[in-house]
């Protein structure tokens, strides 16, 4: 049975299960954007919060992060908790890639599966994944990434979560790759709106069995 992102998030428990993971993100969130990046560079503490939330709802046994950052602690931090076999990093940018290797390894946390844009490509081994965060490079390189989501995507119950929607181009954009396709576009706002008027946008498959 597909359960779509639709029904995930009108469970009456997920906001207030949001909330509590919000908390327990905080203090690192703010440590991180105050020490190794920035509130405008980092994913929102509003995202990330959401997205380890959809771990707990669904326990994905992979998840793919396609820009590596504090998303990268707080999804390999809730793998832990959801017996989340696989999670693979992807990153477009070398030199910040090994700067999150280093951030994730302080943390404690498995720094297995954090490899390169050409690496992933080159590599021709896209499994299908339960769960993919698509926040890689500038918006031209997302734009361009972003036919290629269904095709990394378990076709049954996958659901992806795009960042920076709130950009009306990226809009017009995703509106016309999923349109008339298998796949359900929603707009996350309600969940993931931070200071910065940022939010995100999810993908699940119409499929039904």
């Amino acid at each position: 049975m597909v359960i779509g992102l639709q029904s995930i998030i009108s469970d009456v428990d997920f906001s207030s299960k949001m909330a509590s993971i919000r908390k327990s993100l905080e203090k690192e969130y703010n440590e991180y954007v105050k020490n190794v990046s920035s509130v405008e560079m980092a994913a929102s503490l509003e995202t990330c919060s959401f997205i380890c939330t959809l771990m707990h709802s669904i326990s994905p046994q992979s998840v793919l992060n396609l820009g590596s950052g504090f998303s990268s602690y707080a999804i390999r931090k809730t793998a832990t908790q959801t017996m989340t076999n696989n999670v693979v990093c992807v990153d477009d940018n070398i030199d910040w890639l090994e700067k999150t290797r280093e951030y994730v390894r302080g943390k404690q946390l498995p720094t297995d599966g954090l490899m390169s844009w050409s690496d992933f490509v080159m590599s021709n081994n896209w499994e299908k994944f339960d769960l993919v965060f698509h926040d890689i490079g500038n918006m031209d390189t997302r734009a361009v990434i972003l036919p290629l989501i269904p095709r990394i995507l378990n076709h049954r119950n996958g659901i992806a979560i795009l960042d920076d929607t709130h950009k009306e181009q990226y809009q017009k954009i995703i509106d016309k790759t999923f349109n008339n396709s298998p796949w359900e576009v929603l707009n996350l706002k309600e969940f993931t709106l931070d200071s910065l008027g940022r939010y995100g946008y999810g993908l699940s498959s119409k499929i039904e069995s």
